[in-house]
């Protein structure tokens, strides 16, 4: 490919703060949740699909992709804790993006595929005999549509994407970042909070994990995450330390443009046959009307 003109690539923060989204412009280059989700779904299909030449009376079904299994909600930027107060009163301290809640008053929530149909799906599954499932994990190992979809996250292990992650492990080691950081902290000890030691954004000794099967967050969790995303808000947090990160990728973008963008297009291929190959092959993916 020739040579990549960095002055038409966006290496700026795009900031919602209405919708809660941050994108990086590392993020523009990498596997998105929903990029994930349509690979592992193809993945899965052609594991079936293999499955099936080898034990054809038995039942080889997987769910389809973007079922909101794992994610009904939007995707929402929380790399740096609570960021919005609304965000604080409906969710606590859980990220958004992966909560069992659906985000309020938005409209592009799915509607997560039914208990009953994900049930069935593992009950045939698992009535499967080991023997016969692991006969045909092994006969189909070297099957190439397998191969192809398995391991997408080759495509982002490179030494540039090493700096991207280098640039994130080390963003309070910045001048700006870390007077950030001090701003806020100083804002938790003014409500009676500390800092935790373990990243921006979080509580020393508060424990918000929940009861099982229980997505939703106690009184006490609420108004202790109301106290962060307020302080977050008073220095407009996130946003800022957001954009020193985005310059710090932006630089190493500028290093590798033809390695970043080359990666984007193999991402671009590889999604586009995870959904045609999905497309094709309707019969082992479980009808879910």
């Amino acid at each position: 490919m020739d040579d990549v003109d960095v002055t038409g690539l966006n290496l700026k923060a795009d900031i919602d703060r209405d919708s809660w989204m941050i994108t990086l412009p590392a993020d523009r280059f990498g596997i998105s949740r929903d990029e994930e989700d349509i690979i592992s779904s193809a993945y899965m299909g052609a594991s079936m699909t293999c499955y099936k030449k080898y034990a054809p009376d038995q039942i080889w079904v997987d769910l389809p992709p973007l079922s909101g299994l794992n994610a009904m909600n939007p995707p929402v930027f929380s790399e740096f804790g609570v960021w919005r107060v609304g965000m604080a009163q409906q969710f606590g301290f859980d990220a958004p993006a992966t909560a069992r809640i659906p985000i309020a008053g938005r409209s592009d929530v799915r509607t997560p595929i039914s208990r009953e149909v994900v049930a069935k799906v593992y009950k045939d599954r698992g009535a499967i005999p080991t023997d016969v499932f692991e006969k045909a994990v092994a006969s189909c190992e070297d099957d190439l549509d397998i191969q192809k979809f398995k391991n997408p996250y080759e495509l982002v292990i490179a030494p540039w994407w090493d700096e991207i992650n280098q640039a994130r492990a080390k963003l309070f080691d910045d001048d700006a970042a870390r007077q950030i950081y001090n701003d806020v902290a100083s804002c938790f000890e003014s409500e009676g909070l500390k800092m935790a030691e373990e990243g921006f954004g979080g509580v020393e000794n508060f424990d918000f994990r929940r009861k099982k099967n229980n997505p939703y967050p106690a009184k006490e969790e609420i108004d202790i995450a109301l106290k962060v995303a307020q302080c977050q808000e008073k220095f407009d947090a996130t946003p800022k330390l957001a954009e020193i990160l985005a310059e710090k990728q932006a630089d190493i973008i500028k290093k590798y443009p033809n390695e970043f963008v080359s990666g984007r297009q193999k991402i671009d291929a590889l999604v586009a046959d995870a959904k045609q190959y999905i497309q094709e092959h309707p019969d082992v993916y479980v009808k879910t009307d």
